[in-house]
């Protein structure tokens, strides 16, 4: 009997899909160095409750350009890469995408720090809602 190795991975989320304006799952980033490259699409996982959930903590990090370094074929809702999803998948491929992706949530208590890309940092109530009402470019 052949049985799957699945593996685990926190990333950012650079933004979310809608097909006939209903959630289709969710677009992931990838830090090399400085920059952001497309990690993949997960449209797996969701049940209605955690699709709104997770669309009520994007709306206010929403965004008019992709934030990859290397713009991508998809279309999308595009969000600062700053909300960060726990991802299972089976293997990634040669250009690190994940291959068969399945939502697993967000990790409660942790946002990326935006200025490095790399850091975890316990959330501050009152930077976060700097954040939300900053105005976005």
């Amino acid at each position: 009997m052949k049985k799957a190795c699945a593996q685990r991975e926190t990333l950012p989320i650079a933004g979310f899909a809608l097909k006939e304006n209903k959630f289709d799952g969710i677009y992931l980033g990838r830090h090399k160095g400085k920059d952001l490259v497309y990690a993949g699409k997960v449209d797996h996982g969701f049940d209605t409750t955690s699709a709104k959930d997770l669309q009520a903590r994007l709306k206010p990090l929403i965004r008019k350009t992709q934030p990859y370094a290397k713009k991508i074929a998809h279309r999308g809702v595009w969000v600062e890469p700053s909300l960060l999803a726990e991802i299972e998948y089976r293997a990634k491929s040669a250009e690190g995408k994940v291959r068969h992706p399945f939502f697993k949530g967000i990790p409660g208590g942790f946002v990326m720090d935006i200025c490095d890309g790399a850091a975890w940092t316990e959330p501050d109530i009152d930077d976060l809602k700097a954040a939300i009402e900053r105005p976005r470019t």
